[in-house]
């Protein structure tokens, strides 16, 4: 859902709701403002992660670990950006396109 701005106001992000939960949501990404509510959030002690679910949850969490590494490291980042470039695409960010990449490659060696 797309957040239409108030004329005095530029952009906004943050949390929407007073009681500071974290079913309604503002952001901004790539230059556009946009708002999300999360309308069935999951209780875990009713009904816990499986297995497999942990497992990509641990997989999301290394793609990133990995992503962050290759974008602190000028190197690797120079090299990214060149795959990055020559791929484009689905992807509208390096971060993105080295996470799916990552992401990839780690599903593959399960």
């Amino acid at each position: 859902m797309k957040l239409s701005m108030n004329p005095y106001f530029a952009s906004a992000s943050g949390k929407l709701d007073p009681t500071h939960d974290d079913k309604h949501m503002c952001f901004v990404r790539n230059g556009q403002t946009y708002s999300r509510k999360v309308c069935h959030p999951r209780n875990p002690e009713l009904k816990p992660y499986s297995a497999q679910e942990k497992q990509n949850q641990t997989l999301f969490a290394q793609a990133w670990a990995a992503v962050k590494a290759v974008l602190e490291d000028a190197n690797a980042k120079a090299a990214a950006q060149a795959r990055f470039r020559s791929n484009r695409g689905k992807y509208t960010t390096l971060a993105g396109f080295l996470f799916a990449e990552k992401y990839k490659e780690l599903k593959e060696s399960l």
